[in-house]
C-alpha cells in the first residue's frame, strides 16, 4: 500500500506583465504533480504583476519625474494603482495603451486631482473621461 500524497503549491514559473505564471501541486513525499494552476490572482496573475510594477514605479519616482507606462495588453488599473497615483501629485504620469488596433496616450499632469476611491479604472472610459486622450500615430 502506497503512501498518501501530501501536496503543496509550488511556483513553476512566475507571472510577468504579459503572461500568467504556473503553479504546480506537488507531493512532498514522491514529487508527483497532481494539479496545475495558471492565472487567477497574486503571483500567478499577469494583470496583478502589471499593477504591482506600476505601483512600484509610481512609489519610487523622484520629485517632478515623469512616469511612463506603456502597455499593449491591459486596459485598466486596479484601485491600488489609482491610490498610488493619487498620493503622488508631484509627478507626471503618462499612460500609452492599445485598444482595437489604435494606440492612445493619456497624460495625468502633476498636481491633478486623481480619484483614489475607484475600484476599477478603465483606460478608455474612466481615465480618458477625466484627463482626455490623444491618438498616437
Amino acid at each position: 500500500m502506497g503512501t498518501a500524497h501530501t501536496c503543496e503549491w509550488i511556483t513553476e514559473s512566475g507571472a510577468t506583465e504579459t503572461a500568467d505564471g504556473v503553479m504546480a501541486y506537488v507531493c512532498t513525499n514522491c514529487g508527483a504533480v497532481t494539479d496545475y494552476m495558471t492565472g487567477g490572482t497574486g503571483l500567478t496573475s499577469a494583470y496583478a504583476v502589471f499593477n504591482k510594477n506600476t505601483i512600484d514605479k509610481v512609489n519610487k519616482a523622484q520629485l517632478g519625474e515623469t512616469i511612463s507606462i506603456d502597455t499593449q495588453l491591459w486596459t485598466s488599473f486596479s484601485q491600488k494603482v489609482m491610490e498610488a497615483i493619487a498620493a503622488r501629485r508631484d509627478i507626471d504620469f503618462v499612460l500609452t495603451y492599445r485598444l482595437s488596433g489604435i494606440t492612445y496616450k493619456i497624460v495625468i499632469p502633476a498636481g491633478a486631482a486623481v480619484p483614489a476611491d475607484v475600484e476599477y479604472a478603465g483606460f478608455d472610459g474612466y481615465l480618458a473621461g477625466l484627463f482626455g486622450k490623444t491618438e498616437v500615430k
